[in-house]
């Protein structure tokens, strides 16, 4: 019975990550400077919401603190992955398996955690009229449809307005046009 629920674990996991690196093979290789650009633009928001330079300056090094840590992480996330492939082409003890597949469990925590935790710091350097400003923004962002790597962007035609045809009968596709 137990080698049977470790031959479904290791089974369940190699599919996991055969399917994984399929996607990621069809998907190619993902840019650099994707990964390099801060999630928040810092010129745009500093615009937006009327920073100091001082404000700037903080929120700048707050995001490079947080950027290295969620690197170092993320390398830590990898190598335990690598890891447990190794394991499992030995096919070690189920023991050894579970607690490297909890190992990385807390390891994408802590990334998660340390996103949150940098989404957070930035209230701490804006002024209670900013913090509003800022909920307004994410407000009208939360309703329009995003792009993905784009960040905030000008309103959709929806949004200024129009109304999209789709699902429409001819004859009223016409009676808008005429009008």
């Amino acid at each position: 019975m137990k080698r049977k629920n470790l031959i479904s674990v290791v089974s369940i996991v190699l599919f996991t990550l055969m399917t994984t690196s399929l996607v990621s093979a069809q998907w190619g290789p993902r840019p650099m400077k994707r990964h390099m650009k801060p999630r928040i633009d810092i010129e745009r928001l500093a615009e937006e919401l009327g920073l100091s330079e001082e404000q700037v300056t903080k929120i700048k090094a707050e995001q490079f603190a947080a950027r290295k840590s969620q690197i170092e992480l993320g390398a830590k996330v990898k190598i335990a992955e690598l890891e447990l492939r190794t394991l499992l082409d030995e096919n070690a003890e189920e023991s050894d398996i579970e607690a490297k597949i909890k190992e990385i469990g807390e390891l994408k925590t802590q990334v998660q955690l340390a996103r949150m935790q940098a989404r957070l710091a930035l209230r701490k350097y804006l002024t209670e009229e900013q913090l509003q400003q800022l909920e307004e923004l994410r407000r009208e962002r939360g309703r329009r449809p995003m792009r993905r790597g784009r960040g905030w962007r000008e309103p959709v035609p929806e949004e200024q307005g129009f109304e999209p045809d789709f699902g429409l009968e001819p004859k009223e596709l016409k009676k808008r046009q005429e009008i």
